[in-house]
């Protein structure tokens, strides 16, 4: 029986992901700006969603040094849409490191990669295989899927000891040969998202099923573990304080949800201590975000600037210009359900 790698890149040159946009080779080398770009993108989203996306980002940023000089708003609104929006502010970093503090020298290895902000063990291994030919494994979700059927474990990649014995499996099933890691690590992350399924697995096309403990057993669908996510509930206010076709925004600094967006703003004054206009009800909105089920009650208040106390860290927006700021996809939804052309209270 050939190795676990020879059969697992022979089927992936005929069925893997062979035409992503970063993977277009320079001088035979892969560009290591876009596979970083690329390996940011892909943590937690999904495929489909970051092609478009990446498109854009390389247009408007197409070197590390353009994404150095840029400003962290401009990043964040290139970036709008694909959340978890630390990422963009973790790639904004790193690129001002590899320009100002590296000499433009991008990581020559994994480890190197690691002190890049935002990169972990599975991410820095992606870049460095791909870029660097390591021989380093990565373990995404979809490689410790495969990598649980196949040995028959529960695992749930939540203990130490548990990543340790996957690391340790997956290690011994690299190819020996450097050329071929590019090819390797991409491919077995692509069985797990085409054929290794979480849902629905298509053993029948895999090409390492023979030697597949959890097939070989039928026992498939027991591994890894499902573990049962405890979801937290939470609740917070907006209120829309609108001057007929501007909106009073400031950016989010509080939390990491949407932090380095901006939102509508709180905490306002009238000049002469006055009391503000009342505000009405428009409605709730219930969204999921990471681990929580969210609730959004949104208030609108017709309320003249001029008669507010703003300072530096306000902005005001015309309603031509949502789209070109970055706001959260929640907020443009909310302003174009309640309809912010008008200026009936």
């Amino acid at each position: 029986m050939k190795k676990f790698a020879d059969r697992l890149i022979k089927w992936g040159i005929k069925e893997g992901r062979t035409t992503l946009p970063w993977k277009d080779k320079i001088n035979g080398s892969y560009d290591p700006y876009k596979i970083w770009v690329s390996e940011m993108m892909l943590q937690q989203t999904r495929l489909s969603a970051v092609l478009p996306k990446f498109n854009q980002f390389i247009r408007i940023f197409p070197n590390v040094e353009k994404l150095a000089n840029s400003t962290l708003e401009d990043v964040i609104q290139v970036w709008a849409g694909l959340g978890y929006y630390r990422r963009a502010r973790n790639l904004h970093e790193g690129a001002k490191i590899i320009v100002n503090e590296r000499g433009k020298i991008f990581p020559k290895n994994a480890a190197d990669w690691k002190k890049i902000p935002g990169i972990g063990m599975s991410t820095s291994a992606a870049i460095s295989s791909f870029v660097n030919g390591e021989r380093v494994a990565l373990l995404d979700a979809n490689v410790c899927r495969v990598l649980c059927r196949r040995y028959c474990l529960e695992n749930t990649n939540s203990r130490v000891k548990e990543k340790e014995q996957l690391m340790h499996l997956a290690t011994n099933l690299l190819p020996k040969k450097k050329s071929e890691m590019a090819q390797y690590s991409q491919y077995i992350m692509d069985l797990g998202a085409i054929v290794c399924k979480a849902s629905k697995p298509a053993c029948y096309k895999c090409p390492v099923s023979e030697d597949c403990k959890s097939f070989n057993s039928e026992a498939v669908n027991l591994y890894p573990k499902k573990l049962k996510l405890t979801r937290r509930e939470k609740q917070i206010t907006w209120i829309l304080t609108i001057d007929r076709d501007l909106i009073l925004l400031e950016r989010q600094n509080k939390e990491e949800l949407w932090k380095s967006l901006l939102v509508p703003a709180t905490e306002l004054k009238m000049k002469g201590n006055s009391p503000l206009p009342r505000k009405k009800f428009l409605g709730s909105y219930q969204i999921k975000v990471s681990n929580c089920d969210l609730t959004v009650n949104v208030w609108k208040r017709d309320c003249i600037f001029d008669t507010l106390k703003l300072t530096t860290h306000h902005r005001i927006v015309n309603k031509i210009m949502i789209s070109k700021v970055p706001v959260p996809r929640l907020l443009e939804k909310v302003l174009k359900d309640f309809d912010f052309c008008s200026n009936s209270s």
